[in-house]
């Protein structure tokens, strides 16, 4: 007989098994349905945000026969920022509270401690890997984010009773603020780095950065709200043999301008898998076309350009200032041209066109 405490494998799993045959029977509506066998198999690499994740195949009887299931058990780590909702219970909540009510495919979540120390969902299969996309699955994924945004757009305040959302330019700025002048910090005491050495102008650029931070919250606030996923790329995507596309990870889901997702995916694109097979153009292009005929929100070209460039100071404030102080100096000098010529440049260029002057 199998124990209904932590399960006997060679690798401890998370979970119990009566959970896990809760959750199945729960998705099954089966309650005869029994756990029968529980294998690890090998996952691809899906770039977790935080924490681990495990393929799971399980084995059942039913009262219907045999049945398989393939999952995935993700175990998320740590906070999404100090003094923020941890990453797990927020990604657990939004599953609880916001699932039915999203318009894009995401994964069923199958269990989950309440906490959001673990979780398990469907294993869905991507095809092609996110590394191999085509201009077709970057076009797809635009609209797929343009049916989110639009679906709660301007909706900030129906979402203030989900407590547990993110809310990085009101509610969390303070958080957000601390984190990018710890990491400016951090950078000061690494000594001498050849980005700064060769470029001087780069660090000042950093503290004038966290010094505008209150500027740049407050212009992306005149941008109307809606639900963002918080960290939106391929690397979070699944593109489906069916033509589909799959949204996980959602464990940074909040509410602010859409513009930060559209930065996020576009930038940490060119960072991951530089050259893209779709320019910026094209990218914009296609949000700014959707999301016009859904809702008739357009911007005008000058609008855009100063809304993107404030959106990219602040993702680059709250994501990669961080960011850039726990990478090793080896990988920060490997790959100085990439920083310089997708992060640090055009932040340099926006601080000058938006923040100095």
């Amino acid at each position: 007989m199998h124990s209904n405490s932590v399960l006997e494998e060679q690798r401890p799993w998370a979970f119990s098994r009566a959970q896990l045959t809760a959750g199945l029977r729960n998705h099954t509506g089966d309650n005869r349905l029994s756990v029968r066998e529980i294998n690890e198999f090998d996952l691809p690499d899906r770039r977790p945000s935080v924490g681990r994740i495990r393929g799971i195949q399980v084995v059942c009887q039913g009262s219907t026969g045999q049945l398989r299931f393939k999952l995935v058990l993700k175990e998320p780590q740590g906070t999404t920022r100090a003094g923020m909702a941890g990453a797990g219970r927020r990604e657990v909540s939004f599953y609880r509270c916001l699932a039915e009510q999203i318009p894009v495919e995401i994964p069923t979540l199958f269990a989950a401690q309440p906490d959001g120390a673990w979780m398990i969902f469907d294993h869905v299969q991507a095809s092609p890997a996110c590394d191999q996309w085509e201009t077709s699955q970057y076009l797809l994924a635009i609209n797929n984010l343009v049916t989110l945004h639009d679906r709660f757009w301007s909706l900030d305040e129906d979402l203030e009773i989900y407590n547990w959302l993110g809310r990085p330019l009101t509610r969390d700025f303070e958080v957000h603020v601390q984190a990018a002048t710890t990491g400016v910090q951090r950078l000061l005491n690494r000594g001498t780095l050849p980005i700064f050495t060769q470029r001087p102008a780069y660090f000042s650029m950093l503290e004038d950065l966290v010094k505008g931070a209150g500027d740049i919250a407050s212009e992306l606030k005149n941008i109307p709200p809606t639900l963002i996923h918080g960290d939106y790329w391929p690397g979070n995507l699944f593109a489906t043999p069916s033509g589909n596309i799959v949204t996980y990870d959602w464990q940074h889901v909040g509410v602010g301008p859409g513009i930060l997702d559209m930065v996020k995916f576009y930038q940490t694109s060119r960072w991951r898998f530089s050259p893209m097979p779709i320019s910026q153009a094209e990218i914009v292009a296609r949000y700014r076309d959707q999301l016009e005929n859904k809702n008739g929100f357009a911007w005008s070209d000058r609008e855009w350009d100063r809304d993107w460039e404030f959106a990219l100071l602040w993702v680059f404030l709250t994501d990669w200032v961080d960011l850039l102080a726990h990478i090793p100096t080896s990988i920060l000098e490997t790959r100085q041209v990439d920083i310089e010529s997708i992060w640090f440049e055009p932040v340099y260029k926006a601080i000058k066109h938006r923040v100095r002057g």
